[in-house]
């Protein structure tokens, strides 16, 4: 079995909401905050056995090193264990893309304010 995940990181705020259930309503405890909403656009977009990141999350997540050489191009083979590698506009195409800003644009749609990030994957082995 392989699993994708889609990663960011970020304050989550927990509110309560009521909600219907079984003809009456209830008070239920829901997570909230862009994190969720940005690891839940990512994950279907990764490939099995991948995660696909946000900067927020490479930043906390730390002390992994890039498998790129500074300037985009990949260089998996400098870089030990599971490593991190920079996306370009072409790796994820279901994803808009600022050439200006060179970042993605991820929104649920175009209503929706846009989070503009770069993207990195890894490979979860």
């Amino acid at each position: 079995m392989k699993i994708r995940f889609g990663g960011a990181a970020g304050p989550i705020a927990f509110e309560r909401m009521r909600r219907m259930h079984n003809g009456s309503w209830e008070m239920i405890t829901v997570p909230m905050g862009l994190a969720l909403r940005t690891s839940s656009l990512l994950e279907p977009l990764a490939a099995p056995g991948c995660a696909l990141v946000e900067e927020r999350f490479r930043q906390f997540g730390g002390g992994r090193p890039d498998a790129t050489d500074g300037n985009g191009s990949r260089n998996a083979a400098e870089s030990p264990g599971r490593s991190m590698a920079l996306l370009a506009e072409a790796d994820v195409p279901d994803i808009d893309f600022d050439r200006a800003e060179q970042k993605f644009v991820l929104r649920k749609n175009l209503l929706d304010a846009p989070y503009f990030t770069k993207l990195w994957k890894i490979e979860l082995g």
